[in-house]
């Protein structure tokens, strides 16, 4: 309760609307008190139309809360009032009867979803029918205000819509997980068929498929774990994710990697060189070792 600049008093003058949230029906007793101080009615639906634009029925239904106008079309109706303080405060209002009435409706949807399920669609329970529950009834608006998310129908549309929009994200997730296990694995398994090597490589039965050149592998790695390669080959890449090899080392292979510093598919190693490589960390094409160098 509270008496504004033109000593109207913001309460209610009638009782409370059927179905109104308290938020609603604070802000349209507010617009009825000032209303009825002005014009001696508490509701004049003909001169709020004449002097806003609006639909009598329109304006009739917002009062007995048959419908609730959306911000834009409430803007228009502020037109009637001709103190912007007192705009200002109505527009206050509306922001939190608006609130209330998005509460309401979901939740009188809810309840009659419940009530249809458990008796049937023929049931009926107080306010609640099959035929015009209350979610029904406050959603209805007539003007080219009416609110995008009214009506049963675009309820439905709005659950198809989400769950469709989950479905993709679910799709996109799955197609990204594919992705990364493919480029970090797909390409290692694939690269491990033997081709052209392009270091000399010591063959043969005291061979131990080390590169002579600089992209061998490093010796003495401090708190890296001995590794040896056991398929035939393995290539060694430039990064984690890259497909550009350094080079590639034979069956038998002794090698340092780092695990604290590797990727979820590569184990990372120094060359001669002082470069960073990479190699599968795939247990069919490399094992633990002892001896490296």
């Amino acid at each position: 309760m509270y008496t504004d600049a033109f000593g109207i008093l913001g309460g209610m003058t009638k009782p409370p609307r059927v179905d109104a949230p308290e938020a609603v029906e604070s802000l349209l007793s507010t617009i009825e008190a000032y209303c009825e101080h002005r014009t001696g009615k508490p509701r004049p639906v003909r001169e709020i139309a004449a002097k806003t634009g609006l639909k009598r029925s329109t304006v009739s239904g917002w009062f007995n809360y048959r419908s609730f106008p959306k911000y834009e079309m409430f803007l228009q109706f502020l037109t009637y009032f001709e103190v912007k303080a007192w705009r200002d405060d109505l527009s206050m209002m509306w922001q939190a009867a608006w609130k209330g009435h998005q509460d309401a409706r979901l939740a009188a949807e809810r309840s009659s979803t419940d009530t249809h399920a458990v008796r049937g669609p023929n049931s009926a329970d107080g306010l609640h029918t099959a035929d015009g529950d209350v979610a029904d009834r406050i959603d209805a608006t007539d003007g080219p205000g009416a609110s995008p998310t009214s009506g049963p129908a675009r309820t439905r549309w709005g659950r198809l819509l989400v769950a469709v929009g989950c479905l993709l994200v679910a799709l996109i997730a799955v197609a990204a997980f594919g992705y990364a296990v493919g480029s970090g694995t797909g390409s290692d398994r694939a690269d491990q068929r033997a081709g052209s090597d392009p270091s000399p490589v010591r063959a043969g039965p005291g061979g131990t498929g080390q590169p002579a050149d600089s992209t061998g592998p490093a010796a003495g790695v401090v708190g890296g774990t001995c590794m040896a390669v056991s398929a035939r080959d393995v290539r060694v890449f430039t990064s984690a994710r890259a497909d550009e090899v350094w080079t590639t080392w034979r069956r038998g292979m002794k090698f340092w990697v780092d695990r604290d510093a590797s990727s979820q598919y590569r184990y990372r190693t120094v060359l001669r060189s002082g470069r960073h490589a990479w190699v599968t960390s795939d247990s069919r094409y490399i094992e633990p070792a002892t001896g490296c160098p």
